[in-house]
């Protein structure tokens, strides 16, 4: 139930974002190519930290997401090393990336 009210949270905070944004609010469609968009750019983001932990590109998703170099690196305290390496390959500003 927990993770229910965690998605309806998000897509309305996309809602207002794209509210926001255009001053209008959004149309279906608009929600879901926003939607599209963050999780295309969170994969990116998932694939460059698994670059920078070394974790073989042939693994699969699962395998990539249950390695535990992976959970060293992303558990806890991030280490400025790897937020730059993931802001240089993905064409983020390193502060924005930096945010809690």
């Amino acid at each position: 139930m927990g993770s229910r009210i965690e998605q309806g949270n998000y897509l309305s905070q996309i809602e207002k974002d794209l509210a926001e944004k255009n001053e209008a609010s959004p149309l279906g469609r608009d929600i879901l190519v926003e939607l599209i968009g963050r999780f295309a750019n969170a994969g990116n983001i998932f694939e460059s930290v698994c670059q920078y932990c070394n974790i073989s590109h042939d693994r699969t998703i699962a395998q990539k997401a249950t390695d535990p170099e992976l959970h060293v690196a992303v558990n806890g305290y991030l280490e400025p090393q790897l937020i730059n390496y993931v802001a240089e390959n993905n064409g983020i500003d390193y502060v924005r990336l930096n945010k809690p």
